[in-house]
């Protein structure tokens, strides 16, 4: 079978890609660079440079293509990459360019809090409207181009969005918190997570149908912090806990806030969105990776 992975140098893309390919699939990984092509050329059966923003560049790229999973996003806006463009123009049409050559399915990623975009404080929320948006034009297109969208939490392991940046922190001496702390988060492991994008092309009742793609354990944003330092201390890499500080909420939403925070990004981190895990397992027949073990398996190795 063939498919493509759009933003296949990405952490989510990388890891898919590379078990696919090792679950024999052809893979095609679509890049918008040279630099991001040569970094996964191993990973993929091939890789092709595209400009995404360029339909007939899209539709020549995946015509061979039977499946497109979807994985290029924003969490935070640039003078030339708005939430609009990227989140919800980019994903209108490289669904387009599905259509035109008939690609069978089309599988990508939203965001947990999108389910509860008209809650306050998020409403003005520009990253989960962009989200929504993307949501329904996939499902109102249902009928050309079956889909299967996820809404992850967030997505751990080695080189992921968080963890990293929280060890570099740590390792430096001091770590600042926005707000209390107390607010939770739902995290599975990449791995698990790649297994489950690979069964949607085997499990008959994931087509159009949305996933809340989440791990069993909840965690708070402190106790997570806490659970590395741990980790660190006993790998002998800190040999004393950092400093901890915090700023509020409205200090972190500020365009010179000292996190590099933008202010989309504090609600994401704040929303405190959770689910339930059961759909997940057995949907997809899996089990999910408890957190202390992802955890050592990215501080201490696999």
């Amino acid at each position: 079978m063939n498919i493509a992975i759009a933003g296949a140098s990405g952490f989510i893309g990388r890891n898919l890609s590379k078990l696919a390919k090792e679950r024999g699939y052809r893979v095609l990984g679509l890049v918008r660079s040279e630099e991001s092509k040569r970094k996964i050329e191993g990973l993929c059966s091939m890789v092709k440079v595209v400009d995404f923003f360029d339909i007939n560049s899209l539709e020549k790229a995946i015509k061979n293509c039977e499946i497109v999973y979807h994985f290029i996003g924003i969490s935070r806006e640039s003078k030339d990459e708005t939430f609009e463009k990227v989140n919800f123009l980019l994903t209108k049409l490289m669904l387009e360019a599905c259509k035109r050559v008939r690609v069978k399915r089309f599988i990508t990623n939203s965001g947990l809090g999108v389910a509860n975009y008209n809650k306050n404080p998020f409403v003005t929320n520009r990253y989960f409207l962009s989200k929504l948006m993307a949501e329904k034009i996939i499902m109102e297109k249902s009928d050309e181009v079956s889909y299967t969208i996820f809404r992850p939490s967030y997505i751990l392991g080695e080189e992921d969005e968080m963890t990293p940046y929280l060890v570099e922190r740590i390792k430096k001496g001091e770590v600042t918190i926005v707000g209390n702390g107390e607010y939770r988060f739902q995290p599975i492991y990449i791995k698990d997570a790649s297994e489950i994008y690979l069964k949607c092309l085997e499990v008959k009742n994931s087509k159009n149908t949305i996933f809340d793609l989440v791990g069993d354990d909840i965690v708070s944003y402190k106790d997570y912090l806490k659970m590395i330092i741990d980790r660190l201390l006993k790998k002998g890499e800190i040999y004393k806990s950092p400093k901890v500080s915090f700023i509020s909420v409205e200090e972190a939403k500020r365009e010179d806030n000292p996190l590099g925070l933008a202010k989309e990004e504090v609600d994401v981190l704040l929303c405190d969105e959770l689910s339930d895990s059961t759909k997940i397992k057995e949907t997809f027949n899996i089990r999910l990776t408890p957190l202390k073990e992802i955890l050592d398996r990215i501080i201490f190795g696999p």
